[in-house]
């Protein structure tokens, strides 16, 4: 049996960690504004339109270019790895609004990172990425951290919160769990096509998907504000993925996942600072001491994993 190619980084770190950093920006500031969306879109509706929009943004794009000629031609083991890939997107999607509703942004976030250490371990076994004692210490750090930081949350939570705490837990954490799927299939897609013909297909194809479930006229009937953060979850969508994508294609996955876990404390910051604003938009974030020791684990173990370089640790 013929041995696969595998997709090998670009080797520009610095490029890698910017992409990687700004989609940081973007994952920690989306949980604010979906909560918001919340209140007047139903889930459906909401992830309806922000596959639309970016399908739409995207696709057209791909038209400009003349790039849709790239699909042709593909093998068997392209379009296995792309239908794997809409799927756990797709599921991850509906896990997470579902989740969210149930849950606080930060929360619903903290949860979701989850994710990153299973891509960062999946990738050191699929892609053969290297990992040295320092960063598996990191590892360690983030499991610890997202541990005490859920367990922190439960027990402040009163008893009607904390059962519905549970079932958005529960909602994020299967999400977390696809996530692996989407990240590493995109990853090896690279070799094939760019990042934004991978996401502009899986766009255009879960909007059209999508359509019979949403009701897009509740998106035209919204007030300013949630206007505004319907707006921003659509155009994050597409920057958010597209950094992603991009980051992947220059520096190592299990560097990648592993910074992207400190995007909760970001979230914390963000709804704090919505919720000073605008107090009766957003209920403002209760964090525990133990909470924010957690959140300090998981930020020291994430910038272990990611930014120590083999060659000043291991030379």
């Amino acid at each position: 049996m013929a041995t696969v190619e595998l997709h090998q980084p670009s080797g520009r770190w610095r490029l890698g960690l910017a992409l990687t950093l700004l989609t940081v920006l973007l994952w920690a500031t989306q949980p604010v504004a979906f909560k918001v969306a919340l209140e007047r879109v139903d889930p459906m509706t909401l992830v309806w339109g922000r596959f639309a929009f970016a399908g739409l943004a995207l696709g057209g794009w791909i038209t400009w270019r003349g790039q849709w000629r790239s699909f042709r031609g593909q093998g068997r083991t392209f379009w296995l790895l792309l239908g794997g890939a809409v799927l756990a997107l797709l599921g991850n999607f509906i896990l997470c609004m579902l989740g969210l509703k149930w849950t606080s942004p930060a929360n619903a976030q903290l949860l979701s990172q989850a994710s990153h250490p299973l891509v960062a371990l999946a990738a050191i076994w699929l892609f053969r990425e290297r990992f040295n004692r320092w960063q598996w210490l990191g590892i360690l750090g983030i499991a610890c951290g997202l541990g005490v930081f859920l367990a922190a949350q439960r027990a402040g939570a009163a008893p009607a919160e904390g059962r519905h705490y549970l079932f958005g837990s529960g909602m994020m954490l299967l999400a977390a769990a696809l996530w692996p799927g989407f990240a590493l299939t995109q990853k090896q897609l690279l070799r094939t096509l760019s990042a934004s013909q991978i996401t502009g297909f899986i766009y255009v194809l879960l909007a059209v998907a999508f359509l019979p479930f949403a009701r897009p006229a509740a998106l035209l009937g919204l007030d300013g504000v949630h206007q505004a953060a319907v707006a921003y979850c659509m155009l994050t969508t597409v920057a958010a993925y597209l950094a992603f994508a991009q980051a992947f294609d220059h520096w190592e996955a299990s560097r990648v996942s592993t910074l992207c876990v400190t995007s909760p404390i970001l979230t914390v910051a963000a709804a704090a600072l919505v919720h000073r604003l605008a107090p009766g938009l957003l209920q403002a974030e209760r964090i525990t001491q133990l909470g924010w020791a957690g959140g300090a684990l998981i930020v020291s173990g994430s910038g272990l994993s990611s930014l120590m370089r083999d060659r000043a640790l291991d030379g």
